[in-house]
């Protein structure tokens, strides 16, 4: 008799498991993440380019967590604001991305990596090219606030 019932109630289970509504994982609409960081991307490196440096760094994650890593050294926020700052006193006008190719990586609906081939060249107050390498970037793009912003930035850059 406890065989039976064990039987009976194992069935049930089954039964009532196999009944189970599925969960479904919410819908990411790729097309449209993509086109949402590729808009933020040409605009930071726009901003970059007319030579609104602080404008450009405000897209970054501004929080502890921060990494800005360029040929191996990693910075945090406080020290890249540093480093900004210091762009003038340097005679740096801006700096300019000529992209030759993107790759993405969605990780869900607030985080998208992506890959950037570019060559990037550095901009005097005069408008001379001081610097022209090809570079190799790595963004993480996070959603905050219907705001996408760099939570992590790593590139390379030839030498």
């Amino acid at each position: 008799m406890k065989n039976l019932l064990t039987i009976i109630f194992a069935g049930f289970i089954l039964i009532f498991s196999a009944c189970k509504a599925p969960t479904k994982s919410p819908i990411i609409d790729s097309a449209r993440l993509i086109k949402e960081v590729t808009r933020s991307e040409t605009n930071l490196f726009s901003l970059s380019k007319e030579g609104k440096i602080n404008e450009a760094f405000a897209m970054h994650d501004s929080s502890l967590a921060y990494k800005n890593i360029v040929d191996g050294v990693s910075r945090t926020h406080n020290q890249m604001d540093s480093i900004i700052k210091n762009f003038a006193l340097k005679n740096v006008k801006g700096l300019e991305y000529n992209v030759s190719k993107r790759d993405f990586m969605i990780i869900d609906s607030s985080n998208v990596l992506e890959t950037v081939e570019a060559n990037r060249k550095l901009i005097n107050i005069t408008g001379n090219i001081v610097e022209n390498k090809p570079a190799i970037l790595s963004i993480l793009w996070t959603n905050n606030n219907s705001k996408w912003i760099v939570s992590y930035l790593h590139s390379s850059y030839k030498k």
